[in-house]
């Protein structure tokens, strides 16, 4: 495999398979998420915080806590 990446990541490892995950390791509940293509209720953030709107409310999780 070759990469024509500016940073140097020619020595990419191939024909490593990963397993998928058997059982979630959190499960987050959004009741009531309103399913419109037009609207971005959910937003996943650089520093690992999960944002989700509901209603008049943003909710937000650190993954990393």
């Amino acid at each position: 495999m070759h990469s024509f990446s500016p940073f140097g990541f020619d020595d990419v490892v191939t024909g490593v398979h990963h397993s998928p995950v058997k059982a979630p390791q959190k499960v987050l509940d959004a009741p009531a998420l309103q399913d419109d293509f037009y609207l971005n209720l959910v937003d996943w953030s650089s520093h690992n915080v999960l944002a989700v709107g509901l209603g008049n409310c943003v909710y937000s999780w650190n993954a990393d806590a």
